[in-house]
């Protein structure tokens, strides 16, 4: 005779400001003059984004978390930061091949210290918060709140 064995297993995740992941979020930074970045290092328009998380597992209640930044062709990985790219004409799409001169994005947690893209998910040092039982509610989430800027 035969044995055969099936099964699976699954492992809830939480939904990322009220959708289930992927999910794509959009920091808007402000116009700057190119004057803000006149050094190397130099960052502005720093711009407080949330990712709000809902719906968390029970077993997260207590815990903390955090983003983790995949790598991806965006990534300077000597750096750490976003290569910023031309938009095109009408502003709307970015040109890939043609990488912005003397710019680049940088994530960052509120105490301004950066995030390393590119790098493991220790390494990146990314800030980390309490998840814990929403007011009111028998559901878990919490808020990240982290920081997007220019960088020369």
């Amino acid at each position: 005779g035969t044995l055969v064995i099936t099964g699976a297993i699954t492992d809830t995740t939480c939904k990322i400001n009220g959708a289930e992941p992927p999910t794509n979020i959009a920091v808007q930074l402000p116009t700057i003059s190119r004057t803000a970045l006149k050094d190397v290092g130099s960052t502005a328009g720093g711009t407080v984004f949330d990712v709000k998380l809902t719906e968390c597992p029970q077993a997260l209640n207590g815990q903390q978390v955090g983003l983790f930044f995949e790598s991806g062709g965006t990534v300077d990985y000597t750096s750490g930061n976003l290569f910023a790219y031309r938009a095109d004409s009408q502003g709307v799409e970015q040109v890939p091949q043609t990488k912005a001169d003397n710019v680049q994005f940088q994530l960052a947690n509120l105490d301004g210290s950066a995030i390393h893209l590119g790098r493991n998910k220790g390494a990146q040092a990314a800030q980390t918060f309490l998840v814990s039982q929403t007011a009111g509610s028998s559901t878990y989430g919490t808020t990240l709140r982290y920081l997007a800027r220019y960088i020369r």
